[in-house]
């Protein structure tokens, strides 16, 4: 359009020649401000979708972790009783058990976040170097070690209570083996 052309007029000339031609179904008529409000709406939805999923995400590893930890917890029942028949209590073997889990979460949340960095430090350099489109990226520290903080607290706080009831075993289990 010239400049200064009145849109809405415009607009209504465009439908209405669609619709003669019979192609008005298939077609739709929008202004550039219309389609560019389109695009970003679709871009913010899409990147809230990948926000969602990325709590989801995280969310699940937590559980994942929690479930693999109790696990490993479950199966030491035995060690645990003989250990209390050591002399130690419940609180003791508690606060062992929490602490090496801490050990092991700490340990994996930072391999994973240098790992993870370091992955998207490849993919970025693969699609600088085949598409020319790089993918940007900056270290958002307090982000990451909220994440790595959230992770860790939500997958003790799944395993502390089959590490109590675990620390609570019967020394007669240390028998059993």
């Amino acid at each position: 359009l010239k400049p200064g052309a009145n849109l809405a007029a415009a607009k209504r000339t465009v439908v209405g020649v669609l619709a003669a031609s019979g192609a008005g179904q298939a077609l739709r008529v929008q202004t550039a401000a219309q389609r560019i409000t389109e695009f970003e709406n679709n871009a913010r939805q899409g990147l809230r979708s990948l926000s969602e999923i990325a709590r989801l995400l995280l969310l699940m590893t937590a559980l994942a972790l929690a479930g693999a930890l109790g696990t490993v917890i479950y199966q030491r029942r035995a060690r645990l009783a003989a250990l209390k028949a050591q002399g130690f209590d419940r609180m003791q073997l508690w606060r062992s058990l929490l602490l090496e889990g801490a050990t092991i979460l700490t340990i994996g949340c930072l391999d994973g976040a240098i790992l993870g960095l370091y992955g998207h430090a490849l993919a970025d350099r693969f699609l600088r170097l085949n598409t020319g489109f790089p993918a940007p990226f900056s270290v958002g520290e307090v982000q990451t070690f909220l994440t790595l903080l959230l992770l860790a607290g939500v997958s003790l706080a799944v395993i502390a209570w089959p590490g109590y009831s675990a620390a609570g075993v019967s020394t007669e289990a240390s028998f059993q083996e």
